[in-house]
């Protein structure tokens, strides 16, 4: 689930690690990537912050061995302004441009990029050529008590982990975009893992993602559609309120015609049927495959399909007697 990616790179959500990768990583920080010789892995940190101004922003430090030509570490970083042009930012990195130490802190460098563990919060720092975000997240990392997910990929032994290090919580940001006056943002904010040996179609047809807030709480949604099954969505919910995550299956997404903005979603779930999650406006659309032109997208697309990613500005009704819950929805699709 999440914004761009380097050259082969496509967006997955993040999981807690599989198998006997599993055990070597748990005795490492969660920001120590635990990088595998597979030619196919990689591993990724996301940041996604809801501001109380409506700035939605989204930052990825990724470490890899996947890509044609690519150079083993990348950070990105996605902000969307109500009323204002997408402003996208990425670099790429050699392998000799990253590095963890524990010393003073916890704390995952990429080039000028970093992420670090100070005492009982997390700090994320993207700082791409004019574009700059420091972030605060008022929590240290450690896995939110969900059901994990862990999706493998059959015979070749690839493997998709996914975990939330940090969910929902306060965020103060200082941002800096070219041709921009700075701005202190405040608002609500997580931090997302994954690790993964293989690509997107080897694990999922598509993955949703619903990040929102009402009056005092946060509210969480990531699902996945099952790479060979051709079925409705499956994943959980997260609500503040109870610090607890619900399992939810069978979801469905549908496009819809408006009358002034379009085509936007509506996720539902035939088991439940007062959950709905409806676009109200479309925000921003991201093809790797566009991105990369005619010659190489089209070389990219025969290895990792063409994963698409729209941003909607969204809202979820969980059951009739609670209030509507505003956020952003996030689709990756496989096209």
């Amino acid at each position: 689930m999440r914004l761009v990616y380097v050259v082969c790179i496509c967006v997955l959500p993040y999981v807690p690690v599989c198998a006997s990768s599993n055990r070597a990583a748990s005795r490492l920080h969660p920001f120590h990537p635990n990088v595998l010789s597979s030619k196919w892995y990689s591993e990724v940190y996301t940041v996604t912050g809801l501001y109380d101004d409506e700035t939605f922003i989204q930052t990825q430090m990724i470490v890899t061995n996947i890509g044609l030509g690519d150079s083993n570490a990348a950070c990105e970083m996605l902000v969307l302004h109500r009323g204002e042009k997408p402003d996208k930012t990425s670099r790429r990195f050699n392998k000799t441009s990253w590095k963890y130490s524990d010393k003073p802190n916890p704390t995952l460098s990429i080039g000028p990029c970093r992420l670090t563990q100070d005492g009982e919060s997390t700090r994320c720092v993207l700082s791409l050529d004019s574009s700059v975000a420091a972030i605060s997240l008022d929590r240290p990392p450690g896995p939110l008590k969900s059901p994990d997910t862990i999706l493998t990929g059959g015979a070749l032994k690839k493997f998709y982990t996914y975990e939330v290090l940090v969910p929902w919580t306060r965020i103060l940001t200082t941002l800096r975009l070219p041709g921009h006056p700075e701005k202190q943002l405040q608002g609500f904010g997580m931090m997302e893992h994954s690790r993964s040996v293989g690509f997107p179609k080897d694990f999922s047809r598509g993955w949703i993602s619903f990040y929102g807030h009402r009056a005092g709480s946060q509210f969480l949604a990531i699902f996945h559609f099952p790479a060979f099954e051709a079925s409705g969505a499956v994943g959980w919910t997260w609500d503040s309120r109870e610090e607890t995550s619900k399992p939810m299956t069978g979801l469905r997404t549908v496009m819809k015609t408006t009358g002034t903005c379009g085509i936007l979603p509506s996720v539902t779930a035939p088991q439940e049927p007062s959950f709905v999650i409806d676009g109200q406006e479309s925000l921003y659309r991201f093809s790797l495959i566009d991105e990369l032109g005619p010659i190489l997208g089209n070389i990219v697309r025969l290895i990792v399909g063409n994963p698409v990613t729209r941003f909607y500005r969204a809202q979820a009704r969980v059951s009739p007697d609670q209030p509507v819950i505003v956020g952003v929805l996030e689709i990756m699709n496989l096209e």
